[in-house]
Formats: C-alpha cells, sequence, structure tokens
C-alpha cells in the first residue's frame, strides 16, 4: 500500500528550510542531483525527512549497539519508546537500565511495544517469560505523573500486538498448538533491534542543526502482509528496477550491490529481478553453523538444513539463468557468532563507498513480505564521511563470509535429509 500524496513530506514547503546552505539550491535540486535522481519516485512511494550525514553513526558490533542503547535510554527525558521481537528474559541489565532512568526523571514514559506470542513463552518457567520480567516495571511506578502529550495514566505502557491469521485465529490452533509452533505463524519484527526515540531536542540545538548541509534523505517503509501493507516490497523492488535501469544505461561499468539476508529466501519477485539484473550483486547469507536455529532443540534444528536446500535451489538457478559472472552468494561464519543482519548496500559506477543502503528487519523472504510486521530505513547519501562508514560496515560483515561454489554443496555436512526436503516444500512461506 503506497502512501497518499497527502502524506508526503512535501519538500517545496520546507525549500525555506533548506536554503542554499543546505547544500541544495532547491527541491529540484534535491531531486534532479545524483545520486537522488535515480530513485526520485521513492517520494511517491514513501514520506521522507532529510538531515546531514554525520549525524548517523553506524554501529558494527552487538555489543556497541548494547552499550550506545543503554546510554540513550539514561539521558532520555520524557519519553522512551521501544519496539522489539522481545526483550530477553536474561536482559536484567537492561531492564534495571529502564528502572534507573525512570527514577531520574519523573516526566519520563516508557513505551514497550513487543510480539505477544514470542514475549509470552518462556523456555523453562512461565514466571520466566519476558512479559513477565517487564510486567514488574509496569507495577512498580503507578504513581508517577505523565506528560501532557499522553493519554494513559502510567508511566508504563506495555503493548503485546498478535497478528491475525486464518490458522492462529482458529479455537482448536490456539488450544492445541505449542507457543513455538504459534510464533512459526506470523510476528511481530519490527525491529530485531531495539528503537529508542528521546526527548525532542530544544529550539536551540533545532536551529543549529538547521544550518547543516542537508545532505541524506532518509525514507521510512512498512510491511505488513497480513493486513496487505506492502509499501517495503514495493519500494526495494522499485529500487532494483532503478539500479538495474541505471546500470544498463551505463553498461553496468562498476555498479555493485549487495543484499543481507539473516534466512535466506528470497520471494519469486525478488529472485526475478536478481536473476535477470545486469549489476553484480552478492548476497550474504548464514552457513549452517551461523543460522539462529544452528542445535536448537525440537524439529527446529532442522531449518538449518531446509535453508541450505533453499540457498542450494537458488546458487543453481543462478548456474541456469547464466549469471555466476555476476550473481554470488557469500556465506558468514564465525565461531560461536550467529549471522542476523540484513539490508542493501548499492555502489554507484566507479564508486568506493555506497550512496544507497537499507537499514531494518526484513529478510526479503516470503516470511517477512506475507507474515510478519517489519520497518525499514532508505537511506541515499552524498556525504563522505557516512558513505565510508556504511562502506565499513558491510566490509566489517565481509570479513567472516565464503563465497560459495557448487563444490560447498558436496560436502558431508551439506546433504539435506529427504523428509526436510519434502517438509520444506509445504513450509518455505513460513521461512
Amino acid at each position: 500500500t503506497n502512501v497518499s500524496d497527502e502524506n508526503l513530506l512535501s519538500l517545496g514547503k520546507h525549500e525555506q528550510l533548506l536554503g542554499k546552505s543546505s547544500g541544495f539550491s532547491s527541491t529540484e535540486g534535491i531531486m534532479n542531483g545524483e545520486p537522488f535522481q535515480k530513485f526520485r519516485s521513492l517520494f511517491r512511494l514513501a514520506p521522507c525527512f532529510l538531515l546531514n550525514g554525520e549525524q548517523i553513526q553506524p554501529l558494527k558490533e552487538p555489543g556497541e549497539f548494547y552499550n550506545q542503547l543503554k546510554v540513550h535510554i539514561l539521558s532520555a527525558k520524557e519519553r522512551i519508546f521501544l519496539a522489539a521481537l522481545y526483550i530477553g528474559s536474561n536482559e536484567k541489565d537492561l531492564v534495571e537500565t529502564i528502572r534507573t532512568a525512570v527514577k531520574r526523571s519523573k516526566q519520563l514514559k516508557v513505551h514497550l511495544l513487543l510480539d505477544c506470542l514470542r514475549s509470552t513463552r518462556a523456555d523453562h518457567d512461565a514466571s520466566e517469560s519476558p512479559a513477565n520480567l517487564l510486567a514488574m516495571l509496569v507495577k512498580e511506578f503507578p504513581d508517577q505523573p505523565v506528560t501532557e502529550f499522553e493519554e494513559h495514566d502510567k508511566p508504563y505502557e506495555l503493548v503485546l500486538p498478535q497478528f491475525p491469521d486464518p490458522v492462529t485465529e482458529s479455537h482448536l490452533f490456539r488450544k492445541c498448538a505449542a507457543s513455538a509452533m504459534k510464533e512459526f505463524i506470523g510476528k511481530w519484527t519490527n525491529n530485531h533491534e531495539f528503537q529508542v526515540i528521546q526527548r525532542q531536542k530544544n529550539s536551540e540545538e533545532r536551529k543549529n542543526e538547521q544550518n547543516n548541509s542537508l545532505d541524506t534523505i532518509i525514507f521510512p517503509v512498512v510491511q505488513m502482509g497480513p493486513f496487505a501493507i506492502r509499501q517495503d516490497e514495493s519500494a526495494t523492488l522499485y529500487v532494483l528496477d532503478a539500479i538495474t535501469k541505471y546500470g544498463n544505461q551505463r553498461d553496468n561499468d562498476g555498479e555493485q550491490v549487495f543484499f543481507a539476508s539473516g534466512y535466506f529466501n528470497f520471494t519469486q519477485k525478488f529472485k526475478d529481478k536478481i536473476l535477470n539484473a545486469a549489476t553484480k550483486l552478492s548476497v550474504l547469507a548464514a552457513s549452517p553453523e551461523a543460522n539462529g536455529f544452528f542445535r536448537s532443540k525440537g524439529m527446529s534444528k532442522h531449518l538449518p538444513q531446509a535453508y541450505t536446500l533453499i540457498e542450494k535451489q537458488f546458487y543453481y538457478d543462478i548456474l541456469k539463468h547464466g549469471k555466476s559472472h555476476l550473481v554470488t552468494i557469500e556465506e558468514y561464519k564465525r565461531p560461536n557468532w550467529t549471522f542476523h543482519a540484513k539490508g542493501l548496500w548499492y555502489y554507484m559506477s566507479a564508486q568506493q563507498w555506497p550512496s544507497l543502503t537499507i537499514i531494518g528487519s526484513s529478510n526479503y523472504g516470503y516470511r517477512s513480505t506475507e507474515r510478519d510486521l517489519e520497518a525499514q530505513a532508505i537511506l541515499i547519501t552524498t556525504n563522505e564521511v557516512l558513505r565510508k562508514a556504511i562502506h565499513e560496515e558491510l566490509q566489517h560483515l565481509r570479513e567472516n563470509t565464503v563465497t560459495i561454489t557448487s563444490e560447498t554443496f558436496q560436502q558431508v555436512d551439506r546433504k539435506v535429509p529427504f523428509l526436510v526436503r519434502i517438509a520444506t516444500k509445504f513450509i518455505k512461506t513460513m521461512l
């Protein structure tokens, strides 16, 4: 579902804000300049906002992100909004950080938006589920004042969305299915990382930022297949179309795209775009050992084999289309690490750093497009500092990757059992 024109950020109305000091002389200057020109239709697909690229700092490691998250929580004065699949039941340090922040500021409001099924499931003791851990925070501060913009009478709001599905809505399924199986049908994955919204900047900070060069545009997009909201899919397919068209016009000299998917299972639409593209494209995927379900308990322990089968089929599709000189697969393998990265990086012709990247939660597979709620940000920039940082982020991932060949699937540990091959055909849209 595309965002209506009425809801778009009208760049024309903000020309005065941009001004000549912004680096763009006018709205037409923004839309006609490279690299923005080739993606100008994104303005019709999604809202956008502009900023200076040096206001963005990519984080390379999970530890960096976790520490930065706590820093921002502790510095918040009015409002914190956390959106995630779930908060681990062992994340007592994070919960304690939130508690400390609330004690520091009597005006602080905290909103927690998590997946219902995953957050109410506990591996052993039901009392240790993520929801129960967080519910204690809700009860701990019942009398704290609220801000004037809030409607609720408590400093905490814990929301656990559950998405409709013909299967999960049935009484028999709700009564009999295990919690993990219910999650298998569909869940909230926005984001697999937390999002923190801090207090609004004061007027002096905003004034100073307006004097900076606005050289970066961000388009936020969402996807929720069960509600026929397909904005992210439409925008990403458009980006691939725009890159391919541009590559053909320039004879594809130096153009390159990198795709990353923690659970590699491209939909047919994405596969068609990739296999028919004239641009060099590398897919970063998890090796079986880096899959989040590697050596898990129960039936899920076979999921790495299912993803191996899907990857193998895609690899031979590349060979069938005669695209092995353009399309490659790189597997991430790092001892004691799982691969959960996802995104897209686009390098223009003869450019050593990317000009566009997609950041968010989608794996570009059937599950992301048809079952889960996903949120992404398409970032286009001319800022050299940011482009270099985004490049380094990608190279940091690629340091632990190996390019796949036909010999890879001949290895003993890549043999997929017959029953797994059969089951994968039936559950492919859930992966």
